[in-house]
């Protein structure tokens, strides 16, 4: 008798383990769904981002393109809008924006502001200069005209960022920093440049004094610096390839939730069997 008392406490010790064990993994497949899913909503906001960008980027350029000047109301621009804009190079005023790279080598942009009259500039991204390579690759002499210049290109709200760890650096211009001039053009040292990872048109208007538009233009035309590459990048808009990854993980979330209505299904009929 205590022999099939033990043998039936066993047997009822052994299905509670089992029970426990299959709630506890239809719990975890639940949880594992749920995440799932929730990948997958992701991955369709991001495709739908990524449509937005790209409705945003055909609108630009399918807009009017605009004469930029002091007075341009700037509310009214849409990035990647064709625009022209004359005026005067401020070279001391430059900076290289480090890490850009293009078709995989590492370079710099050129950044230097364009004067459209005594107080008021704007923010010219002027092209791309590969990073020099010890002394076989060294930093291109770039040469600009003194003269009144007329530019081409595409209007960006601001500069292109790229992600940053550290604060933000602080912008600092070398008061012995020259630029050499002769009677028709001058020519910036790329060396004596400041070189940050990021800038904004205000961190520059406060370094300078200059009033900037709050928007930046995208060189496109080789009017000058004909070391600089002008291909600027444009921000995925590949949607389809967010789609797929969301199908995926709904697959995933699929074959979770399919998996712990099994085991529900095995604990309920264990159950009614053990009745």
């Amino acid at each position: 008798m205590a022999d099939q008392r033990q043998n039936g406490e066993d047997s009822l010790s052994s299905d509670k383990r089992n029970k426990r064990r299959m709630l506890t993994a239809a719990l975890l497949l639940t949880i594992l769904g749920a995440l799932f899913v929730s990948l997958g909503n992701w991955q369709l906001n991001r495709a739908d981002e990524r449509r937005q960008i790209a409705q945003s980027i055909e609108q630009g350029r399918q807009s009017a393109p605009i004469r930029l000047g002091s007075n341009v109301d700037t509310t009214q621009l849409k990035p990647w809008q064709s625009a022209d804009v004359s005026g005067t190079w401020d070279p001391q005023w430059s900076v290289l924006l480090d890490n850009r790279n293009l078709d995989g080598k590492p370079g710099y942009w050129l950044a230097t502001p364009l004067r459209l009259d005594q107080t008021q500039a704007i923010l010219v991204l002027r092209g791309w200069v590969a990073r020099p390579i010890g002394q076989f690759n060294p930093f291109p002499a770039i040469e600009q005209s003194l003269d009144p210049v007329t530019l081409s290109g595409e209007v960006a709200m601001r500069v292109p960022r790229l992600y940053e760890i550290a604060d933000t650096q602080t912008l600092v211009f070398d008061s012995t920093a020259k630029v050499a001039s002769n009677r028709t053009s001058s020519t910036i040292d790329l060396n004596q440049l400041p070189q940050l990872q990021n800038v904004s048109v205000d961190q520059l208007s406060n370094a300078t004094g200059i009033q900037f538009l709050p928007i930046v233009l995208l060189q496109t035309n080789p009017t000058d610096g004909e070391h600089l590459v002008r291909q600027w990048p444009t921000p995925s808009i590949d949607a389809d390839t967010n789609m797929g990854y969301a199908m995926q993980w709904f697959s995933f979330a699929a074959i979770a939730f399919g998996a712990m209505g099994v085991l529900l299904w095995r604990a309920w009929r264990h159950a009614k069997i053990s009745q």
